[in-house]
């Protein structure tokens, strides 16, 4: 594994490749696809456009053929030195777009889906967040962090960031 050498500095879109990377992996002998940027996010289209904070997403993961795709999930990714502001904000925009990815899953297969989990990062760091339906509303909670190891001394960190992406398998 290479040292990161000034993982602080490193644009989202390095996380971004990391994170496709990793969840290429995990997805590997499934049907689960795994999109860079907006171009998958059919489910956001309306409701977020009129948002100042914008609508595009990082990563998208859905399954299904090209044409009949089906929203699982938006991850978002910052850099490790994004302020603490712009990160809140990321992460709401976060929870919005997966609770309408949430909407739109139980309206095209007419199901009654309560709850799924994504992955929010800052930098090498990041929390899986479960978001469930209760009622009207929708609650976003997190169900643990990781962070990806940069440097060999960080090894240690691996088992942990496994096991928190494996949780979506339980």
């Amino acid at each position: 594994m290479p040292v990161i050498k000034k993982p602080k500095r490193l644009l989202g879109a390095f996380w971004v490749r990391k994170f496709i990377s990793i969840l290429e992996i995990i997805f590997d002998d499934t049907d689960i696809l795994v999109f860079d940027g907006d171009g998958g996010c059919i489910d956001t289209s309306t409701p977020s456009s009129e948002s100042q904070f914008g609508r595009r997403v990082d990563i998208f993961v859905s399954v299904g053929e090209q044409e009949d795709l089906i929203s699982l999930a938006s991850f978002e990714t910052k850099r490790e030195d994004t302020v603490v502001g712009a990160q809140i904000c990321q992460q709401a925009k976060n929870h919005r777009t997966n609770a309408e990815t949430l909407n739109g899953f139980n309206y095209l297969l007419q199901g009654n889906t309560s709850n799924f989990i994504y992955v929010d990062l800052v930098g090498p760091s990041g929390c899986m967040v479960q978001v469930r339906r209760h009622g009207d509303y929708f609650i976003c909670q997190s169900l643990g962090g990781f962070h990806i190891p940069t440097e060999m001394v960080e090894l240690d960190f691996l088992e942990n960031f496994l096991t928190m992406l494996y949780t979506w398998k339980a």
